[in-house]
């Protein structure tokens, strides 16, 4: 089988229908358009300031990897908090208006047949390669309760033990490649119980197969 020279076109070559598309561009790169996106996942594993401090409301669960938020944490006790770093990747969509979709994957006892809820703050801003640095942090919350908007809808219990996913809500930025997520998350609660959470993500759309240019996409 041979294969199409579009070098001499003035527009990319495109598959699919309307603004659903996947272009061939005369650079021989591809761009995702409308409908023919993806959705990816940047995965965040936790790390604390101080995970053992006795006037801190998070440690480590070395049994099952991952962090065990206690409750009646505070936004103002750097002791409460996890987080972290992430970079938009490559492939990733960039430009104005992007949205990111946060959220935890966790576990927590069952007691009485029913997880304990819990309220997790997250405060997080980005940092843009081509800008001053951003200090002020964004502040948004998910709440865990069984059935409510925040959880998907693959949510199982077994062997006593509740298994969910949970979301923030979106993220919506301005942003560009190899830009950086800056992440903290908080117990809030009053409700008891540990809350056991093993990595938080952001799903992003990818629109490309990597970038154009090393650190910026050609639109």
């Amino acid at each position: 089988m041979g294969y199409r020279d579009v070098s001499d076109l003035d527009t990319p070559l495109k598959i699919g229908k309307g603004t659903d598309t996947t272009e061939i561009r005369v650079n021989g790169t591809q761009r995702l358009t409308g409908d023919a996106t993806s959705w990816r996942d940047m995965i965040l594993s936790l790390i604390g300031k101080k995970l053992t401090a006795t006037n801190g409301r998070v440690d480590y669960d070395f049994d099952e990897m991952c962090i065990k938020f206690q409750d009646n944490g505070s936004t103002s006790n750097p002791n409460d908090f996890v987080g972290g770093n992430m970079e938009i990747n490559h492939d990733l969509m960039v430009g104005t208006q992007v949205i990111f979709k946060p959220h935890i994957h966790w576990f927590q006892e069952v007691v009485g047949g029913v997880a304990q809820e819990c309220d997790l703050t997250m405060l997080w801003r980005i940092q843009n390669n081509d800008n001053a640095k951003t200090t002020i942090w964004n502040e948004v919350e998910c709440n865990t309760g069984v059935g409510g908007d925040d959880i998907f809808d693959f949510t199982s219990e077994a062997d006593g033990i509740y298994n969910q996913i949970s979301r923030f809500p979106d993220m919506i930025v301005d942003c560009g490649i190899s830009d950086t997520f800056q992440i903290k998350l908080v117990r809030t609660d009053s409700n008891g119980g540990d809350m056991l959470v093993y990595f938080f993500d952001l799903h992003g759309k990818v629109d490309s197969f990597g970038s154009d240019e090393e650190i910026m996409k050609i639109n």
